[in-house]
């Protein structure tokens, strides 16, 4: 596994942990042993990345219709 697969997947256990748990992938004592600062670097890098991918695409539409 690559490290941006597993960073990735890390992130999905931190911004939809209710989902992932439904989904059987971890357990509750699992997500409890991930640290809250860690939780919070990595939803804080997830919504960046958000906000990254859609100033992008903006930027590309607007540069097309200009």
């Amino acid at each position: 596994m690559d490290e941006s697969f597993r960073l990735s997947a890390i992130i999905d256990y931190a911004v939809r942990p209710k989902k992932m748990i439904k989904r059987g992938e971890i357990t509750e004592e699992e997500l409890a042993a991930i640290p809250i600062v860690l939780k919070r670097w990595l939803i804080a890098y997830y919504c960046f990345s958000r906000l990254q991918i859609t100033g992008a695409f903006t930027w590309y539409v607007w540069a097309k219709l200009l």
